[in-house]
């Protein structure tokens, strides 16, 4: 019995679909933001998210980061993914976690310290704490007094209330209200 070509291919009509699926949803992590920009470190040491953690970063960006761009403009995120020894190296809270409290929730994909073109930090925050953009699954947003940047924090789910808080120059995070 000669087999034909199309005996032969047909496992592509499986295969073809769900790889091109994989390919799409993992081209981009989010609507406005590249692998690049959320995983780029300035200390040399390697910062390869694992495949958990890429997964993490593309519900973080479609739920956070993206409507909150819908709503501010340009964002860049300064920092975002941080591997363990990038997150040690630049001083990041606690070890790895699942994105609850003390612990970075950059080394699994849930941090990102992020600065808006067209509006300061502070601006930023308010509309967050006043529910300008919406009912955000955010856990964390924290202003500094001595950097750039907000620093917001994804709620995957129970981790309660949003926090609000500013670090000091002493270290300590107390409460921020507008």
């Amino acid at each position: 019995m000669a087999t034909s070509e199309r005996d032969l291919f047909w496992p592509l009509v499986l295969v073809a679909p769900a790889g091109l699926v994989g390919w799409w949803l993992f081209r981009q992590p989010g609507k406005f933001f590249t692998w690049e920009e959320l995983t780029t470190t300035g200390t040399g040491l390697p910062n390869v998210p694992t495949l958990t953690d890429r997964i993490r970063l593309i519900i973080a960006t479609r739920r956070m980061l993206d409507p909150i761009r819908d709503v501010v403009g340009p964002v860049s995120v300064m920092s975002g993914f941080r591997s363990p020894a990038v997150n040690e190296e630049v001083g990041g809270a606690g070890g790895a976690c699942h994105g609850g409290p003390g612990c970075s929730q950059h080394t699994v994909g849930y941090g990102f310290d992020i600065i808006a073109a067209n509006y300061s930090n502070d601006e930023v925050a308010e509309m967050l704490y006043e529910g300008a953009m919406g009912d955000l699954p955010i856990y964390q947003v924290i202003t500094y007094q001595d950097t750039d940047h907000l620093h917001l924090g994804y709620d995957p789910g129970g981790l309660g209330a949003t926090q609000y808080l500013e670090h000091q120059l002493d270290g300590s995070y107390p409460d921020w209200t507008p």
